[in-house]
């Protein structure tokens, strides 16, 4: 065994930050149209700290990757249930996932995504 020896006072201080991310929600079936989606999630209520969430984040693609016609849709306010998203492509299939975000001093801190759900866009004929 080894022992420490130390000389001398010694004092200090140590300071620790944590990064608290907002809590997400739960994605429900989209609903498709011609040419648009309409997309529903469970509102977000959940106070942290003082205040509650900024906003949703909504991203649709044409891949469950995310990086084919990919879309990125803001929604303020955390009462909103529902955002209709216009002039898809037709006849696609699209990828939808959904986040919530809070904005503390200028910056946005995001939950995780959403589960993953999927819509068939109708087409205009």
């Amino acid at each position: 065994m080894s022992s420490i020896h130390q000389k001398g006072d010694y004092t200090g201080s140590k300071a620790i930050t944590f990064k608290i991310n907002p809590k997400g929600t739960r994605l429900k079936k989209p609903v498709a149209a011609k040419k648009a989606v309409t997309i529903k999630w469970t509102r977000q209520s959940t106070k942290m700290a003082k205040s509650r969430i900024t906003g949703y984040q909504i991203q649709l693609a044409t891949n469950k990757q995310f990086t084919t016609n990919k879309r990125t849709v803001n929604v303020k306010g955390y009462k909103k249930v529902s955002q209709n998203v216009k002039k898809l492509k037709g006849g696609k299939k699209y990828y939808v996932k959904i986040r919530t975000y809070k904005i503390i001093k200028g910056k946005k801190y995001y939950s995780k995504w959403s589960k993953i759900k999927s819509v068939r866009v109708g087409n205009n004929q």
